[in-house]
């Protein structure tokens, strides 16, 4: 007869968890935290992509703004008659 045992709760790695110091994969700096960045490299790296989300935010917009006024130049011309009730 197979015995089964109950499944055990799976202990969370403690590099997932913060509490083991590690190396800044840019310096080398040891540090205890969440990630492979220390805290000044960590900032540096926020900074630097909130930079390039906000150009490409531009860019984007840049794009709509020109394919907006592209197929309002495309737009054939209203032709106006004039009805019998407007003189």
């Amino acid at each position: 007869m197979l015995h089964l045992q109950a499944p055990s709760h799976r202990r969370v790695s403690p590099f997932s968890t913060g509490q083991h110091p590690r190396n800044c994969r840019v310096c080398g700096a040891a540090f205890a935290g969440l990630g492979t960045l220390c805290p000044k490299h960590l900032g540096q790296h926020a900074r630097q992509r909130a930079q390039e989300l906000q150009a490409q935010r531009i860019e984007s917009t840049n794009i709509i703004a020109a394919r907006e006024f592209q197929a309002i130049a495309q737009r054939p011309a209203r032709v106006e008659w004039k009805d019998e009730l407007d003189a």
